[in-house]
């Protein structure tokens, strides 16, 4: 579900209260990380990449559990990501990781 459909939901009656800005991403869903003169855009950890929490939680926590393939997926993403030296790549990773597939950029980085 993406921001506007949870948003949505959000504007039923007594719903806007529910729904706060997420303070780690000020609602932008990515934060920036410098890996060396790097600077990468990497999904918000607090709001899972929503930008907005509700009732204090992502909106991963209140649908379902995130996979643990995804969760071992992105730490070994996390150990490949600094030996790249292929900005292409990096962008691809990038892109691949923020619409939340990691085994997807495992993949590519293991090519």
């Amino acid at each position: 579900r993406r921001r506007w459909a949870i948003m949505g939901e959000a504007n039923a009656p007594c719903g806007l209260g529910r729904v706060s800005i997420c303070p780690g991403c000020n609602a932008q869903g990515v934060i920036k990380v410098q890996h060396g003169f790097r600077v990468m855009d990497q999904v918000c950890g607090v709001c899972g990449g929503e930008g907005c929490l509700v009732d204090g939680q992502k909106q991963n926590d209140l649908n379902q559990q995130p996979r643990p393939s995804q969760e071992q997926a992105l730490a070994r993403v996390i150990q490949l990501l600094p030996d790249v030296c292929d900005l292409t790549l990096v962008d691809a990773v990038s892109d691949l990781l923020h619409n939340g597939d990691a085994d997807g950029a495992l993949r590519l980085l293991s090519e």
